[in-house]
């Protein structure tokens, strides 16, 4: 209320919460200039309604000039990657400072937020092309690491494949020899002479192999001695050969 002729309205006060935005251009600690984008929230202390006119002619002026000085003292302490990563810490310091102060003069500080930080474009173009190339490297370690991986798995299974192929090749081997063995003393034991047996068993190997040679897509014609010393000779060959390698097997 008021008595009138004697009181009168000289201002309407709005109570409402009412945002400013202050841009602030500073230097960091590693000599780069940004840009800095401060969101404040604000409103008058009801009860402090007379103060907030009285007390401050210009309250959004008196905000930014708190704003400006405090980002650049802060800023000054920091690079700009940590700063990015400081911005709430920095949010919450010009808050403190901004409530303490406006207070006096009727003001609540609702909120306060750093909404960007943008540096020079062309630092933005090297912070890009720096992340990029990290990117890169980073891509390039983990591709050959990968690379390596292959070929040692694939090294190491070219080595386990010889070495399965070599076990069977041998047993292959033992398992021939064996079954000559126990073949020629079958035949010594009904009484074959053992030379003739060991002919008839060299004999029998040898055309075992030409019905193989022989049922191959690739082979088209063989050769073999016809006349009976061709013959013979071919024999001494073949129980020659096949012996030695009975006698390298052992």
């Amino acid at each position: 209320m008021r008595i009138p002729f004697i009181e009168r309205v000289v201002q309407k006060v709005y109570l409402g919460v009412q945002q400013l935005n202050v841009r602030v251009d500073s230097k960091t600690k590693d000599n780069v200039f940004a840009g800095v984008m401060v969101a404040v929230q604000f409103q008058v202390i009801e009860e402090k309604a007379a103060d907030s006119y009285y007390l401050l002619e210009n309250a959004e002026m008196q905000i930014r000039s708190f704003v400006q000085d405090i980002i650049r003292t802060s800023l000054a302490k920091l690079t700009l990657d940590a700063a990015f990563e400081s911005k709430d810490q920095i949010a919450n310091e010009v808050e403190e400072a901004l409530a303490s102060s406006m207070s006096a003069y009727g003001y609540r500080i609702v909120n306060t937020l750093i909404t960007d930080i943008a540096p020079d474009d062309k630092v933005r173009i090297a912070m890009n092309e720096i992340n990029a190339a990290q990117r890169q490297r980073a891509a390039a370690v983990e591709l050959a690491e990968a690379t390596k991986i292959r070929v040692v798995k694939e090294a190491e299974a070219a080595a386990e494949s010889r070495r399965l192929a070599g076990e069977g090749f041998a047993a292959e081997r033992r398992a021939i020899v064996n079954g000559l063995t126990d073949q020629l003393g079958k035949l010594r034991q009904a009484g074959v002479d053992p030379e003739a047996a060991e002919v008839l068993l060299l004999m029998s190997q040898y055309f075992d192999t030409l019905t193989s040679l022989g049922a191959g897509a690739s082979s088209k014609v063989l050769f073999v001695p016809s006349d009976p010393q061709g013959v013979a000779m071919f024999g001494q060959q073949i129980r020659t050969s096949i012996m030695g390698g009975f006698e390298a097997t052992k």
